[in-house]
């Protein structure tokens, strides 16, 4: 059986669709796991209405903890052999689990994944990312190294299927506001073998609203620190994978330095001085490493501006 896990949190408009979507998949010895993360609209209620109608359905209520927390909450309640994610405001094709079932049986894979439909809600476009030819089979480290290089997976937890025992002493980090960076590479290492199927099949939904969607936050700088915690263990596991560690921080550095140079909000002066210092401690890398010179001086324009913002925000706070 799979055990799959849905983070509900104030997404009444789409809570129905990713439901639905999960009832309809041809896979049908399927447990969904509803933890609705103390929301304060709607979804509480059709949370309980799809339990009531529903025998697959299972409802988690609890107080409000992050989507981290929310997750966990789901793997302790979780009854299957197999683990499944699926944000509350997703969607996925009705052959989804199928496919990453059957991969996984096939090739004896502790982990099988697939590639994604990213739906931009603001202008309606939808991007294909992830996806490959046909399938392919790598070893643990293999698709460790793919995931620091950003080469046909990423962290995301919520397109792949585990194996319930990778999670045996392994938690999502609740406060983290990148809460899955860190664990899906500690969980491909557990894995002898990693299938990725190919196909398109999780439907990602973009939104302004979106932990993955706003603008520079006192925990943006988090995506750096949950990146150097992963490098850590990357550095001590895999030695021969440091190059790729170094640059899967920067990669998550210059994303953080984007948003950081986009802030105009002098309230936020903290938050920025600590995306600067990890700035300066990683610049060398990315001026050493085999980025494009566009790159570079894109990364060292921003790195600039963001300094000089600051001391302006800090003569005017002295003043």
């Amino acid at each position: 059986m799979i055990s799959v896990i849905v983070t509900v949190y104030n997404i009444e408009r789409y809570l129905r669709r990713c439901v639905d979507s999960i009832l309809a998949q041809t896979y049908r010895d399927l447990e969904i796991l509803l933890v609705d993360d103390g929301s304060t609209d709607g979804c509480p209620p059709i949370c309980d209405e799809y339990e009531r109608t529903e025998p697959r359905v299972r409802v988690i209520h609890k107080e409000n903890g992050g989507a981290a927390d929310a997750r966990n909450a789901g793997l302790e309640a979780a009854s299957g052999e197999w683990i499944g994610f699926v944000d509350g405001d997703d969607f996925i094709m009705p052959e989804m689990y199928e496919t990453l079932h059957r991969a996984c049986l096939e090739h004896g894979a502790a982990v099988s994944m697939c590639g994604r439909i990213v739906w931009e809600e603001k202008d309606g476009t939808r991007t294909r990312r992830y996806c490959l030819e046909r399938p392919v089979l790598l070893s643990g480290k293999e698709a460790v190294s793919h995931l620091l290089m950003d080469k046909d997976c990423d962290s995301a937890s919520w397109d792949k299927l585990y194996r319930r025992e990778l999670f045996s002493d392994i938690r999502y980090p609740v406060g983290a506001r990148y809460d899955d960076l860190n664990v899906t590479a500690r969980l491909l290492s557990r894995s002898e073998r990693v299938c990725h199927v190919g196909k398109a099949l999780y439907s990602y939904n973009r939104r302004s609203g979106s932990i993955t969607g706003v603008p520079f936050h006192e925990r943006t700088i988090d995506a750096v620190r949950q990146a150097e915690q992963l490098k850590a263990f990357i550095d001590s596991r895999y030695p021969d994978l440091r190059k790729q560690s170094t640059r899967f921080v920067c990669m998550n550095l210059c994303v953080v330095l984007t948003a950081a140079y986009e802030c105009r909000t002098p309230e936020k002066r903290e938050a920025m001085e600590a995306a600067a210092r990890c700035a300066g401690e990683y610049l060398p890398h990315i001026l050493a490493g085999a980025w494009s010179l566009e790159h570079k001086a894109w990364v060292i324009r921003n790195y600039i501006a963001v300094i000089l913002r600051l001391r302006r925000w800090r003569k005017l706070a002295r003043d």
